[in-house]
């Protein structure tokens, strides 16, 4: 992905904040990208992201490259402090679009758009909102799974409490 020319630090898309990390800062990482048919060398995924709050809603920010195929082409797992768990299909055309064709979905929303460094594609990101079915529950840690087609990107995600702001 070519996302030098997206504002680093807290940012706010759709109206909701997330905090874009500065790769500078960040020994040049700043997403999670999994593997997809043209990245084989990618991790299909990264497990145990911690969360250790309760949250009522989470948004995540993301997108596909070469997301052509139908279908499921990645997924989070919500893993509770309890064992149990629950999993978000991530489909294209309904929570995530291509990478050069970001749009309103019936699941996500067009969140950010930028020309890429030649300044020939327009390329983007979409906020796709996950309503918690266990509010009350504290989310121990996330797990993103690629279905291994499109390359999945994974720029932010943010919780929302009970009665409060996304954060």
């Amino acid at each position: 992905c070519d996302m030098h020319v997206m504002a680093v630090g807290k940012q706010t898309f759709v109206g909701i904040p997330f905090w874009i990390i500065d790769p500078d800062e960040n020994g040049e990482t700043s997403c999670i990208l999994l593997k997809g048919r043209a990245r084989p060398h990618l991790p299909q995924s990264v497990t145990q992201l911690p969360v250790g709050e309760s949250y009522r809603r989470l948004y995540f920010l993301h997108t596909c490259a070469l997301a052509k195929d139908a279908g499921t082409l990645f997924r989070y797992v919500v893993n509770y402090d309890d064992g149990s768990k629950v999993e978000i299909p991530v489909r294209r055309g309904q929570e995530v679009s291509d990478w050069f064709d970001p749009r309103d979905l019936p699941g996500a929303r067009a969140a950010w758009k930028g020309v890429i460094s030649s300044g020939e594609k327009t390329m983007g990101l979409v906020a796709m909102r996950w309503e918690n079915p266990r509010p009350d529950k504290r989310i121990q840690f996330l797990d993103v799974i690629s279905a291994g087609r499109a390359v999945p990107a994974i720029i932010a995600i943010t919780g929302q409490r009970s009665g409060a702001r996304a954060q």
